[in-house]
């Protein structure tokens, strides 16, 4: 009886430990480190020279479901660097990222909701640089990245993204790292 009182002690004295818990407090945890090699404002000298940005990041399957990552942030140089961290729903699913640059005054909730439910058609249209279909779908706003990653298996998946539009050149790499 003795020996029993101290194995289960001994189990919850483990199980409290501050390693312990942060090994448990980590599973799913991950960043994703979004790094401006070339901005996509940084030409006209009508623009700002900034590129407002978009984050959007979803981990669903075949259909998007709302984003586990929303937010807006600013590049004003190149090769500047941006981490957000996040809770995946499951290590088993990919991550899709957009990074949008705002040109306008249309609401992130409004440019979201567009992204997520044309995104089978956005990704098509990205993927030819079909620019005038884009602005169909987001108006002003420019789609700068557009990319799914897989967090099972790897500690690192990444993804670079540059092209030519409206002779400004711009490169945007996202990676998702195991935290």
């Amino acid at each position: 009886m003795r020996l029993l009182f101290f194995v289960i002690l001994a189990i919850l004295l483990f199980l409290s430990s501050p390693s312990y818990a942060q090994k448990a407090n980590t599973k799913n945890c991950y960043s994703i480190l979004v790094t401006s090699t070339d901005l996509s404002e940084d030409m006209s000298v009508l623009s700002s020279g900034n590129d407002e940005i978009l984050i959007l990041a979803y981990q669903n399957h075949e259909k998007l479901d709302s984003p586990v990552v929303m937010e807006e942030f600013v590049f004003s140089k190149k090769n500047q660097r941006k981490r957000f961290d996040l809770k995946l729903r499951s290590d088993s699913l990919p991550v899709t990222i957009l990074i949008i640059e705002i040109d306008s005054r249309v609401s992130n909730l409004r440019i979201e909701a567009v992204c997520r439910i044309h995104q089978k058609k956005l990704n098509k249209l990205f993927d030819q640089h079909k620019t005038a279909e884009l602005e169909e779908y987001l108006g002003d706003e420019e789609l700068l990245s557009f990319c799914t990653l897989f967090p099972y298996g790897i500690e690192q998946s990444s993804c670079s993204n540059g092209y030519i539009n409206n002779m400004d050149t711009y490169e945007y790499k996202v990676e998702l790292t195991k935290r």
